[in-house]
């Protein structure tokens, strides 16, 4: 079994790095943020001021630090939100080359040296055996790389750059850094008899490093001692903290405690020497390091007692902290229970958990304390009827101006939905979007308002979002961007809970509704118009599928030559088939909503029925409500509509392929035939699929080039697909 593992950076020189995430096998392309959920929407000046807007459980748990700080009255500083909160920065351009690696930057230095062979590439991580597994960890630090291009430097000032002691300096560094990932252990040979003395002692340091490198703590402790003390090396100051470092590294790899006290015991004796002043700082640093791995319980208190006052702390206290909070015991289960590692951990296990005990925590940690905090951590998480409705009015009772008001009234609101209070949800709902608020936090206002909408005028009204000015999603991130990934901008679109809504609960009448309701932006009804056109189709609904198709010519008048066929049909099977070539000739006729707008010319041009329809799942959820916005005989017809689609077309290169091919021998001399075939067989190539695909686009095929052997469609038919 390979673990992939590492331990907090700590200091400069810290043992192991926590590895980075692995790229995702699929990578879905940017889509537009409505809500942020993983980091707060607010600027950091914003932020400060008390306008923190929704806090999400699913925050960034440095995030979730300094809500609780501002719910609890010790606001972020200036300097803190320095590093505390994201930046205002937009995304950054490429006008500036980005700056080089350590590593990079020592590649770049050793070129300077005269008569060596080209470098190596440098792995910095190692696999080593640790506790019966096999772990992969940050084995040569950048401060490595850092230190070696500056050692390079001043030994080039001194010698040369031609010099042989440069380049036998720079060989054996060479050695040293094969040892960053290599199994087999290489160590650099002593300087020869007669070397100059800055080159011997630098020899022995790059062997005692080498030593370190390939893990052999006995002999590297013993180097590093050697050195200690040489009353001329210019590493002798440093040889003490690096046998210290042996310790921990020993201490992480061969799993042996007893290393651990050793290690601080050595750090806080560097750190009171005051012969050493430049190693204090480092050296505190790994004492605090090695107290976390001692004792991780007790020094998670202890950084969350200094994270909870305000400028009492710094980056790497929150970087320890929120390292060690994601590994406290804890579950999500009905015996969930608080690590008791301090208040502000408590809360954040609480909020981003979802167990009804952790519900009951929060609710009695909140009448304990009556902290804001703990009032929206109780909101959020389900509660006995009775105490749901104390923790309501006490939300309602927050004023203007609190930094919890909009979280105390978003989680209230929820609140009251799942209690089935939907008339007391949309009147809280509405006296918020009465508010001024920030965009996230009114979207997430509207999402609500939209889920208890009483008519589909109202759901209508709510489904606009606008989607955040400067983020974008990308491959599950939030991230900082000049502008949204849509080409319509800031313009009000559709998020996923209104396309959900259309997709899968929304019955014809509602499609046709919307296209032409002043309520939805041009744009939108333009793409609500397509998508119904296609799903009137599919049900055999002409009179819809034409009301549609004339809505869309009249937003979209450059569709006017692609819908004359249609819209001059003498007949429905005349109907069908032109409505099905324009499925087939125009990708944007997709019977789906997606984030995704189609508005630009795909890789593959033309329609390619990427769609398919799906029995209707039913819902587990007990306590959710149906669609508030339709009547009982809307949601009927909905349902109705929804199982005709799946047993017609559930997957839509199949339907346009069978489609096609009986056209084709129904009317065999319709000049449109070769082109509807050729559509019909690229379809089956990049369409939705099931096991009748392959038989349709064979026949389709195998009509195309028997009848139609010198058409332009059949010489761009070659193949037929499976």
């Amino acid at each position: 079994m390979r673990i992939f593992t590492g331990l907090a950076a700590t200091a400069v020189l810290a043992v192991l790095t926590l590895p980075t995430d692995l790229d995702s096998c699929s990578i879905a392309p940017p889509e537009p943020v409505f809500a942020t959920t993983e980091r707060p929407a607010a600027t950091a000046a914003e932020f400060r001021a008390g306008e923190i807007g929704v806090i999400q459980p699913t925050f960034r748990r440095r995030y979730l630090v300094a809500a609780y700080r501002t719910l609890t009255g010790a606001p972020v500083s200036e300097k803190e939100a320095a590093w505390m909160l994201p930046s205002a920065s937009t995304a950054t351009t490429d006008s500036a080359a980005p700056a080089k690696s350590p590593d990079e930057a020592w590649a770049e230095a050793r070129k300077g040296v005269a008569g060596l062979a080209a470098a190596a590439y440098i792995d910095s991580y190692k696999s080593a055996k640790s506790g019966g597994e096999v772990v992969y960890f940050r084995n040569c630090m950048d401060a490595a790389f850092d230190t070696a291009r500056q050692t390079l430097a001043a030994r080039i000032a001194k010698w040369g750059a031609t010099s042989a002691n440069v380049r036998d300096w720079t060989a054996a560094q060479d050695t040293v850094f094969s040892n960053c990932s290599g199994e087999k252990v290489a160590i650099p040979a002593p300087a020869p008899a007669g070397a100059d003395p800055l080159l011997a002692a630098d020899r022995r340091y790059q062997i005692a490093a080498a030593y370190f490198y390939a893990c052999d703590w006995r002999k590297a402790r013993e180097a590093f001692t050697a050195i200690a003390a040489e009353r001329d090396s210019p590493w002798r100051n440093i040889a003490p903290y690096l046998i210290a470092r042996t310790y921990v590294r020993e201490a992480s790899l061969d799993v042996k405690p007893a290393a651990l006290a050793e290690a601080e015991s050595r750090f806080q004796a560097i750190a009171n020497d005051r012969a050493r002043p430049e190693l204090r700082e480092a050296s505190l640093r790994m004492v605090d390091y090695v107290r976390t791995r001692r004792d991780p319980a007790k020094r998670i208190a202890e950084l969350g007692a200094a994270l909870g006052q305000a400028s009492k702390t710094d980056e790497q206290t929150l970087t320890d902290y929120t390292y060690l909070l994601a590994r406290l015991p804890g579950g999500d289960g009905k015996d969930w229970k608080p690590a008791g590692a301090g208040d502000m951990a408590d809360w954040i296990q609480a909020f981003e958990s979802s167990s009804p005990s952790a519900g009951a925590y929060a609710a009695r940690r909140w009448k304990e304390s009556r902290s804001p905090a703990w009032l929206i951590a109780a909101l959020a998480l389900p509660s006995e009827p009775g105490v749901t409705a104390e923790l309501v009015q006490a939300a309602r009772a927050i004023r203007p101006g609190s930094p919890a008001l909009d979280s105390a009234a978003y989680f209230g609101i929820q609140a009251e939905i799942r209690a089935h209070h939907p008339d007391a949800a949309r009147g809280w709902a509405d006296q918020m979007l009465a508010r001024k608020l920030s965009n996230s936090t009114r979207n997430r206002m509207l999402a609500l308002r939209m889920a208890t909408a009483r008519d589909t005028a109202e759901f209508l009204k709510f489904a606009p979002r606008t989607p955040e000015a400067r983020l974008q999603s990308f491959d599950g991130h939030e991230e900082d961007i000049e502008a949204p990934p849509v080409p319509t901008g800031v313009a009000p679109i559709l998020d996923d809970d209104a396309m959900e809504a259309f997709n899968h609960q929304a019955p014809l009448a509602l499609w046709v509704e919307a296209a032409s309701s002043a309520s939805l932006p041009s744009h939108v009804q333009l793409r609500v118009a397509r998508a119904g056109f296609v799903r009137a189709t599919v049900l055999n609904r002409g009179v819809e599928a034409k009301q549609l198709l004339q809505r869309v010519v009249q937003l979209d008048p450059k569709a006017a030559d692609l819908a004359k066929d249609y819209l001059a049909a003498a007949g429905p099977d005349a109907a069908r088939f032109a409505a099905l070539m324009i499925v087939l000739r125009d990708y944007r006729f997709d019977p789906f909503l997606s984030q995704v707008l189609k508005d630009s010319e795909p890789e593959n041009p033309g329609g390619r029925g990427e769609w398919g329809f799906s029995p209707a799942e039913k819902s587990d959820d007990a306590a959710k409500l149906p669609p508030t916005y339709l009547s009982p005989a809307q949601r009927a017809a909905a349902e109705a509509e929804q199982k005709q689609l799946a047993e017609t077309a559930p997957a839509a290169a199949t339907y346009l392929a069978v489609q096609m091919v009986a056209f084709a021998q129904a009317h065999p001399d319709d000049p449109r035939v070769p082109e509807s075939l050729y559509r019909a067989v690229r379809a089956t190539r990049f369409g939705s699929k099931d096991d009748n695909t392959g038989k349709y686009s064979r026949q389709a095929f195998d009509i195309l080039h028997r009848r139609f052997p010198k058409s332009e469609w059949t010489a761009k038919t070659p193949y037929w697909y499976q």
